[in-house]
């Protein structure tokens, strides 16, 4: 199945989950937000590591054209004629995504062999129907792959990755997916590299204590969907996912109070 594919299926997804928590309203809405510059970097690097085959199917170079001039316009006309419905990259940032890549094979490439990548899977958890797509599995040892690129991919800037951006709630939301389907899942390992030199690699993987705070964050999410509950959120406005309470009381964060002190 396409990534195109798998994105316009019904079920519930990881980044929908996380949606869900941050905003239900924009999940009902079906918000749809442009890839950025970095995701889109992101993305190629996952593509070089983990189907190299497959990029030129989806992605292109841009030529150094200058749009400005009758010949340039042609050009670009040409370029987007051959490569529309492609995402686009500079050379830089495309030789920048070759060695990203390079090195994570280097170093990591043991954890991308003998094992499928981006292969989709589909299953129910606390009745909701749910999918999946891991960046890498390798079956006979139960271990999900996951590509992470990032600014700063030592531990103590990965871990503040995770925390941000949810990876713990995609840690334990993958394995329970899996083993729900009665797959061996004993492991979800983050390699994380950095995007600028010298492009250093971090391997990771969560505790157990992160790990059930995310499984308890993806369920109450699911709690939502599955109660009806979600449906309280059909106006643009923030209310408390608890109770429902519109007008909401704010507690400022504790290191204000630090501040000159």
């Amino acid at each position: 199945m396409t990534n195109e594919a798998y994105h316009q299926r019904d079920e519930i997804s990881c980044s929908q989950i996380k949606t869900i928590l941050k905003n239900p309203y924009e999940f009902l809405a079906k918000v749809k937000r442009d890839p950025s510059k970095a995701m889109d970097f992101g993305s190629c690097v996952h593509k070089l590591v983990l189907e190299p085959d497959e990029f030129n199917n989806e992605f292109a170079i841009m030529p150094d054209i200058d749009k400005r001039t009758k010949e340039g316009k042609e050009l670009y006309a040409q370029f987007m004629m051959q490569h529309g419905g492609k995402t686009l990259l500079n050379n830089e940032d495309y030789e920048r995504a070759k060695w990203c890549s390079q090195i994570a094979l280097e170093i990591a490439g043991t954890f991308f062999k003998n094992g499928k990548a981006e292969q989709s899977y589909f299953s129910e958890l606390d009745g909701v129907p749910v999918r999946c797509r891991p960046d890498y599995y390798i079956e006979d040892k139960g271990i999900i792959v996951d590509v992470k690129t990032t600014a700063d991919a030592s531990k103590d800037g990965f871990t503040k990755s995770v925390a941000n951006f949810g990876y713990h709630i995609q840690n334990a939301f993958y394995i329970d997916t899996m083993r729900s389907l009665g797959l061996k899942a004993d492991k979800f390992m983050f390699v994380a590299i950095e995007t600028k030199e010298p492009f250093m690699i971090g391997l990771y993987e969560l505790d157990e204590t992160s790990i059930e705070h995310g499984r308890s964050q993806y369920k109450k999410a699911l709690e939502l969907i599955s109660s009806g509950r979600i449906n309280e959120f059909k106006a643009p406005i923030y209310k408390d996912q608890n109770d429902l309470t519109v007008v909401q009381t704010l507690t400022l964060p504790n290191y204000v109070y630090y501040q000159g002190a």
